[in-house]
């Protein structure tokens, strides 16, 4: 599990029917590989849409790196909107 030290945050996220799908990029400044685990923590995670707020706890999440961008690394996520 990498904690990288410091972040510059990206995020990205659609309401896809009953599920949110969003997109986080990190400054890859800790060199992460496709795969590698990233923890987070938010302090706040609340992404509004016109329908509405979908929050989230303070906390530390985990996200798989999903793909490579130049000195970014893209993490992807899904939750069921309502858990």
């Amino acid at each position: 599990m990498t904690k990288p030290s410091s972040i510059k945050i990206s995020l990205i996220a659609l309401l896809y029917f009953d599920k949110i799908i969003g997109w986080i990029t990190l400054s890859n400044e800790a060199c992460l590989s496709i795969g590698d685990q990233v923890e987070v923590n938010f302090d706040d995670l609340t992404i509004r849409f016109e329908e509405g707020l979908w929050e989230r706890p303070a906390g530390s999440y985990q996200f798989d790196i999903h793909e490579l961008e130049d000195a970014k690394a893209v993490c992807q996520f899904a939750y069921y909107n309502g858990n």
